[in-house]
């Protein structure tokens, strides 16, 4: 057994709902500019306001419960957590600590094509803080979001690398997407995360050590999945470090605790780095009460289920489904599937293919596996492409190069076009063949005109006739290439190469 020190981590993730309102009063829960315009007597604590839980956060958050297949309490109840920071306007926040919403649940992620069940030993309601904006001169509290609504998802102990680190919380954050729970938007903090990191040992037949386990650092609000992955390798490392040049593991481990430190962004002058800002506080430090103004929440059956029934199909759930069913690339199944809004454009695209599958045999049944090529690659490549381009027209688009009326490459035209048109307000009306035509995108499909370019390549290249003839089968492509040469491109392909083959096993040796 390896003697090497391992990370060993767990995650605290602070999700904020995306539900109209604040968690306990009327205001709205929005990301702003403008400081202090969404906030009340309740959020911001004045004397003599009373809280009312709101429905719809708590609709949401028994929503990312059942998703996460927890065991929902069907009574939880609410605390107040005390600390006194200047973005805490009560002193207070109201969480479940005792009672949470639910316990024991499981998210499945994939790491380097390997599914990996991770245990959550919790999840929770709570109310978010201020935000606190700092100046050289002074420190503003904008109150916008403090009285936010929060689910906390906590996990077990269980991730070892960061790169396991980030497959989580990017599995996490489109889980909550497709269900509708959060945006995840870490940039505007509606998905942050707090890591806790320590390395262990296991014991060494070999070198008669012993199993050794390291103290738990706790690395506050991280605000993306990069800082996060970035500041689980720095603590491993620094750690590691730190037991290696200590004869005595135990005795560092006991003279440290367990630490709460800061991430610190590389700049110019210094590498990215963890830094002090106190040693762990204990449940005793934050004074837990249940909540006076808060009722207990109470749950049936009927809630639970009700909640189950309006999840949809989940990303990993779809994504499996797509590459099965339309023989989807790894890359096509994941890029259609970042998010909700691309996921419904590309089964939308996908319903008049299948359609016109069965309504027309002749159609290739393939044609879906085309859509995602052109959703992924061409119309994710332009910007605001999905706006511009309704799932019908590219379904209308798809179908136009499947049957070889344009090429692939005057397609890309066709939908550049398409863009430009509905930029200007201009959408065409009329049907996207006829647009083809207008543009004189569509190719040559009379038989006359392709056994003419077939005739001149065949003159114009004994050398890959003659080849051909002596069973060289692939010679054909160069009588091909001279064909479409003389066509100008303007040639149906496929069409093409019938006629050619049929004219070279017609003529005499």
């Amino acid at each position: 057994m390896s003697s090497a020190w391992k990370g060993r981590v767990g995650l605290e993730v602070h999700v904020r709902l995306a539900s109209r309102s604040k968690l306990l009063c009327a205001c709205p829960n929005r990301f702003e500019v403008e400081p202090n315009i969404h906030i009340c007597p309740v959020c911001t604590g004045q004397p003599g306001s009373l809280p009312a839980l709101g429905r719809g956060s708590v609709e949401l958050a028994l929503r990312a419960a059942v998703l996460l297949d927890f065991d929902v309490a069907q009574l939880s109840r609410f605390d107040r957590k005390h600390y006194f920071y200047p973005d805490s306007p009560k002193g207070y926040q109201v969480t479940q600590q005792n009672v949470p919403l639910g316990k024991n649940g499981v998210l499945e992620v994939e790491v380097d094509g390997k599914r990996l069940e991770v245990p959550l030993s919790r999840i929770h309601i709570e109310e978010d803080a201020g935000r606190s904006v700092h100046t050289d001169e002074h420190t503003r509290i904008d109150f916008n979001r403090a009285g936010v609504p929060l689910v906390e998802i906590v996990t077990e102990p269980v991730l070892e690398t960061a790169d396991e680190v980030g497959a989580f919380l990017r599995r996490l954050r489109e889980e909550l997407r497709f269900a509708g729970i959060s945006d995840g938007d870490m940039e505007k903090g509606s998905m942050r995360t707090d890591v806790n990191v320590s390395v262990h040992r296991d014991a060494c037949e070999s070198s008669g050590s012993e199993s050794q386990d390291g103290a738990r650092v706790e690395i506050k609000n991280l605000n993306s999945i990069r800082a996060a992955q970035e500041s689980v390798d720095f603590e491993i490392a620094r750690q590691t470090e730190k037991f290696e040049q200590t004869e005595s593991a135990s005795a560092k481990i006991a003279g440290d605790g367990m630490q709460t430190r800061r991430w610190v962004a590389a700049t110019d002058g210094a590498p990215a780095h963890t830094v002090l800002m106190r040693t762990k506080e204990v449940a005793l430090d934050y004074r837990f009460l249940e909540d006076p103004d808060l009722l207990p929440l109470a749950l049936n059956a009927t809630d639970i289920e009700s909640a189950r029934a309006s999840l949809g199909e989940g990303p990993m759930a779809r994504r499996d489904r797509w590459r099965c069913e339309y023989d989807l690339s790894a890359y096509d199944a994941d890029v259609l599937s970042r998010s909700p809004q691309i996921a419904a454009y590309f089964e939308a695209t996908i319903a008049p293919l299948k359609a016109a599958c069965v309504t027309d045999p002749g159609t290739d049944p393939h044609t879906s596996k085309a859509a995602a090529n052109w959703i992924a690659n061409d119309l994710a490549a332009i910007e605001g492409g999905f706006a511009f381009v309704p799932p019908g027209r590219m379904a209308e688009l798809v179908l136009l190069v499947e049957a070889e009326f344009v090429s692939h490459k005057s397609g890309r035209t066709l939908l550049a076009a398409l863009v430009d048109a509905t930029k200007l307000g201009k959408a065409p009306t009329s049907k996207l063949r006829e647009v083809a035509a207008a543009l004189n995108l569509q190719l040559l499909h009379d038989p006359e005109q392709l056994d003419n370019f077939c005739a001149a390549a065949i003159e114009a290249r004994p050398d890959a006739t003659q080849a051909w003839r002596k069973g060289r089968l692939q010679a054909v492509d160069a009588l091909l290439g001279e064909a479409m040469m003389r066509s100008r491109g303007k040639a149906a392909p496929a069409k093409l190469r019938t006629r050619l083959l049929a004219m070279l096993e017609a003529r005499p040796a």
